[in-house]
């Protein structure tokens, strides 16, 4: 068993502020990012992404369109993929939410989604289920996948699946971690090469105080008091680098459509996860704090990639 970051994981979500809204919500990270203008372009359309996480509420008015496929691993190989701890719907909604005029919307509201649940209530997070996990997206032919989930230590069986993946095209993005600022403590899978890792800001385009940094950070994404879908159809906020994680994921999502659309035109092509990754980093936004003397990747996602 590799050791991994499920206790910090449950605490995250053991007090969300729980609501439903009214009407339908936009969240602050998506209004930050710039990313409702870039909807009349694209939602995503025609885009598969593999969700590996805690499950996701299978049945949420929110995600019910957006999720293609679903399965568990590990001890409950083959269970439904139902999430009991509520990170892996919250990260579904901020990639997916469905634009219903309900609830909230997601980056990439016409993705779709593939549910790989790897971590239970009762389980830690094993890197070898997540290679078995990375490599059934892979089967089902997604385009990126998104893991918001943090070990301390990864293993061959994990870095050899990352390898898999990039070489069939598929691009990874993995959350940074949330070891906090005063070390070079990147955590796995995002440490390994190919695979793009994102760390988090706050409402002010400020570095969290908790997000992972280091020489393998590539991008930062807003992850403060995100407002996405939860267990039991509800909503919450949550905060952390597996929230700065889906934006990417969505946003990536968006760029691969819209590239997809327009390829015959297009000066910047991403038909690989390396393309992709140049033209993420080329179209984001520098900040300066500290910490970006010392590291790398202190550039906030910026959807207007999608444009060029």
């Amino acid at each position: 068993m590799t050791k991994d970051c499920s206790a910090t994981l449950r605490k995250l979500v053991k007090n969300p502020v729980a609501a439903v809204p009214a009407n339908e919500v936009v969240d602050w990270g998506l209004e930050a990012l710039g990313v409702p203008g870039l909807w009349s372009m694209t939602r995503g359309e025609g885009i598969k992404i593999g969700v590996i996480d805690t499950g996701a509420d299978l049945k949420h008015t929110d995600l019910v369109g957006a999720i293609a496929d679903s399965r568990t691993f590990g001890v409950r190989d083959g269970a439904e993929a139902w999430d009991h701890i509520g990170h892996g719907t919250h990260v579904c909604g901020i990639i997916a939410a469905r634009d219903n005029n309900q609830g909230i919307i997601g980056v990439a509201p016409r993705s779709k989604l593939y549910i790989a649940k790897v971590l239970d209530c009762e389980e830690d997070l094993d890197a070898d289920v997540i290679a078995e996990a990375i490599d059934w997206c892979v089967e089902k032919g997604v385009d990126i996948i998104n893991i918001s989930l943090a070990l301390y230590d990864g293993s061959d069986a994990l870095e050899e699946a990352v390898e898999r993946a990039v070489e069939a095209n598929v691009a990874i993005v993995a959350a940074a971690g949330n070891e906090g600022n005063y070390q070079d403590f990147i955590c796995y899978p995002a440490k390994y090469r190919g695979v793009l890792c994102v760390g988090s800001v706050d409402r002010n385009r400020k570095l969290s105080p908790t997000s992972s940094v280091g020489n393998r950070l590539d991008l930062l994404a807003p992850g403060e008091e995100i407002y996405s879908t939860f267990p039991l159809g509800i909503y919450a906020k949550l905060s952390g680098t597996s929230m700065a994680c889906p934006f990417v994921t969505g946003i990536a999502a968006l760029v691969l459509a819209r590239h997809r659309d327009y390829k015959p035109v297009s000066t910047t092509p991403c038909d690989t996860p390396a393309q992709l990754r140049e033209h993420l980093l080329a179209s984001a936004t520098p900040i300066k704090t500290a910490e970006s003397v010392n590291y790398t990747g202190f550039r906030v996602i910026n959807p207007d990639g999608a444009k060029a």
